[in-house]
């Protein structure tokens, strides 16, 4: 609930500052520029911030409707009342198109529906896949109020932007509010022996967050025309940056340095082969042991080979699969109520890899469905950064596919990876499209 309300404020103080015209325009017309689908989204995502208390599965069927998962039910009825009349309103727009990596997605959507018949946790599946729908409606509505992909791809910076906002208040806040910004982990962070949190984000979650961010402002910062807009995109890389040191997250860091890798990759190639990586790789063998304390957090031996207990759980959820491997245990009900409920972890909320999760939850009629769309946004990414062309969108698939490893990313329930996964999907068709025009003209 007070992550709700955190995010709540942040992002309607954001989305006023960015609004057309800025602040003195949304107080003279009361609008703030966003459309239907925008703010189907906006509402998806404020109710993927909310944190319920952390308790067994078990407590979890016995009491499922507490306050938290009804403002975050309510909130994606909303956002879908907003949705379902206009996509009603646009079918012919269906019939008009195509959407291969888009419909294949849904099409997961809808064998997650299906497992609401048999899941092991049915209210909890059913929750799940209600805020699904609701986001995936509001992708549809994003794809279709514009033919040539440019509404989503404001949507992606949009959102991109919410995120960053919810970071720069948390670092602002580890300086100025401990009380509410020190996560309570007792292992050393990084730079400080504090860590970084958040009433709307977990240590993990504000890390990959802030690598995120930084993929796409430095993006933007190698491609803009000048210093003046430069600026803004650099400085917001350092917001990401910050986010990342002071959560202390390795999968953040992780992120940060393929992301960093891949963007001098394409813009700064000389650099990076003559002086970065040759630096950094003698930095890293002269400091090698106070590098790899400071990495492992004076955490156990066994827990670093483990990958935090990130392998037992694996185990678990390979062993549970190969009771149901086709329809799994029902969508976001197969981690935590079968593989994580065997090993007595229950109280964590997914197994840490959301491509297991989806295998445990769907099956593998659902996860096929799922990697098909991965393939082709991977595809269609990894070709676009070849020509330079969005670079700043297509660079978010590597975060997305690494924090989808690690932790639970894009192959779960939703959160802000699923929804920026759709719009690479739906971009994805919408670019296709665009090519084969260009090619019949």
């Amino acid at each position: 609930m007070q992550g709700l309300g955190w995010t709540a404020v942040i992002w309607a103080v954001s989305l006023v500052l960015l609004a057309p015209g800025g602040p003195r325009n949304v107080l003279r017309t009361g609008r703030i520029g966003l459309t239907k689908g925008q703010w189907a989204l906006v509402l998806v995502l404020l109710g993927s911030h909310s944190f319920a208390s952390t308790v067994s599965a078990e407590e979890v069927l016995a009491n499922p409707l507490v306050i938290e998962r009804i403002i975050r039910g309510a909130l994606s009825g909303l956002a879908l009342a907003i949705a379902a009349p206009e996509l009603i309103r646009r079918r012919s727009a269906f019939r008009s198109g195509r959407f291969p990596t888009l419909t294949v997605l849904t099409l997961y959507g809808f064998v997650a529906a299906a497992s609401s018949l048999y899941s092991v946790a049915q209210i909890v599946t059913i929750g799940k896949v209600f805020e699904l729908g609701a986001a995936l409606s509001a992708v549809w509505l994003v794809t279709l109020e514009s033919q040539d992909g440019s509404r989503l791809k404001d949507t992606i910076r949009l959102v991109v932007l919410l995120e960053a906002a919810l970071l720069a208040v948390a670092v602002v806040g580890f300086f100025l509010m401990p009380s509410v910004f020190y996560s309570g982990d007792t292992r050393p962070g990084f730079l400080a022996l504090a860590t970084m949190g958040a009433p709307y984000g977990a240590p993990n979650g504000l890390s990959a967050s802030g690598a995120l961010v930084f993929a796409y402002a430095l993006a933007e910062a190698f491609e803009a025309a000048s210093s003046r807009v430069r600026l803004p995109w650099v400085l917001l890389a350092v917001v990401g940056t910050l986010a990342v040191l002071l959560s202390s997250g390795r999968q953040g860091l992780a992120i940060w340095l393929v992301a960093s890798a891949a963007l001098l990759w394409i813009y700064r190639r000389t650099l990076l082969i003559i002086l970065v990586a040759p630096m950094t790789a003698l930095l890293v063998w002269l400091n090698w042991d106070s590098l790899w304390g400071t990495l492992t957090r004076d955490q156990a031996q066994v827990n670093v080979s483990t990958w935090s207990g990130r392998f037992t759980m694996w185990d678990a959820a390979v062993q549970a699969l190969a009771e149901h491997p086709w329809t799994g245990f029902g969508f976001g009900a197969g981690g935590r109520f079968v593989a994580l409920e065997r090993i007595g972890a229950d109280t964590i909320s997914s197994l840490h890899n959301g491509y297991l999760e989806a295998l445990l939850g769907v099956g593998l009629i659902g996860a096929i469905a799922l990697l098909i769309a991965v393939a082709r946004v991977t595809a269609w990414s990894v070709r676009s950064i070849r020509r330079r062309s969005d670079v700043a969108v297509t660079i978010l698939i590597f975060p997305l596919l690494l924090r989808t490893l690690v932790s639970l990313g894009f192959g779960g329930w939703v959160n802000t990876e699923l929804v920026l996964f759709a719009c690479l999907a739906a971009l994805t068709d919408r670019q296709a499209a665009r090519r084969r025009t260009s090619v019949s003209v």
